[in-house]
């Protein structure tokens, strides 16, 4: 980690001093977290010609206010001029709309493009600067990360800032409405905006042998093991292929995951959801058509969904 320092800070306070009130105002988790923002903020205003201090420094405050009491934040909310509706959502809303009062107040930071930042890197919004696409998308994408798709969300925002921002607003959508979560309206506009019109761009219809055919090989890839694949056509209504594969650790059950995300969008495929969480021993990628469960070996044999599929055909596989 290089050391923090920000050269200009927008504030009368200086930059050791804005760090020392950050560091006060989080535990080391959540402060960490916003290190590595910052540092990933930098690298991706060098990548995209904008200012790499400044960016590192809308990067490092993003969170300042995460951790603040709720009923501080609905205190705020009313006595301030802010929207009430804010006060039917949470604070995984309000750290980063609301957030900016507290940045303004605690940091005396004013710049207005750095709290505009701050404010749409919880929802998105229908047009973005580039410092708002840079934190947005180094809070996504920073190395403490690990999600499925996450390789694959780097890659894109290193190579295209605009696709980045589509790709995050796709998997957020998709975790929130599997979820049955409330979407926010701003970032549900958001999506419609960067998602629709930007990453899925070029997306291809594929037939289910086909992403049979990519899933498989991409599983094979991340050596998942006693893979099998039931062909369900006339059995269920829900998919023509089901796909199991064991992991030997946590870790490849992700990394296999993650390699199907990377096939799918390497055929320019885009329509599949993920289940699980980060600790998960059993992941359910939805790609449509096809459904891939991945499980530990210990939960495979805990759950043995292989029985469910028995009125299906079981697939001769191809070995690699």
């Amino acid at each position: 980690m290089t050391q923090l320092i920000f050269k200009k800070t927008y504030s009368p306070l200086s930059s050791d001093k804005i760090i020392a009130k950050e560091k006060a105002n989080m535990d080391d988790k959540r402060f960490q977290h916003c290190v590595r923002v910052s540092e990933t903020s930098r690298k991706l205003a060098k990548l995209n010609g904008y200012d790499e201090d400044k960016a590192a420094l809308a990067g490092f405050v993003h969170d300042y206010a995460k951790q603040v009491p709720i009923e501080e934040y609905r205190k705020v909310i009313k006595e301030q001029d802010f929207d009430k509706d804010l006060l039917n959502w949470n604070r995984a809303i309000w750290h980063g709309i609301v957030g900016t009062y507290f940045i303004e107040h605690d940091l005396k930071i004013r710049d207005p493009e750095i709290l505009t930042a701050v404010r749409r890197h919880t929802t998105g919004d229908t047009e973005m600067t580039t410092l708002d696409k840079i934190v947005f998308m180094a809070d996504f994408i920073e190395p403490g990360r690990n999600f499925p798709g996450v390789d694959k969300a780097r890659e894109i925002t290193y190579a295209n800032l605009d696709e980045g921002v589509g790709y995050q607003l796709a998997h957020t959508l998709a975790f929130l409405v599997e979820k049955r979560n409330k979407v926010y309206p701003r970032t549900l506009d958001a999506y419609n905006v960067w998602s629709t019109t930007k990453l899925l761009e070029g997306e291809k219809n594929l037939t289910s042998q086909e992403i049979l055919d990519f899933t498989t090989k991409a599983i094979s890839d991340r050596h998942g093991e006693d893979t099998e694949a039931y062909d369900m056509h006339g059995v269920s209504i829900l998919a023509d292929y089901y796909v199991i594969t064991s992991a030997g650790s946590n870790r490849q059950l992700h990394a296999i995951v993650n390699s199907i995300v990377d096939a799918a969008h390497e055929n320019n495929y885009t329509d599949y959801r993920i289940e699980g969480t980060r600790d998960s021993n059993w992941l359910l990628l939805d790609l449509g058509d096809v459904v891939v469960n991945v499980f530990t070996k210990e939960a495979r044999e805990f759950y043995n969904l292989e029985k469910l599929w028995a009125n299906g055909k079981q697939i001769e596989l191809k070995e690699d």
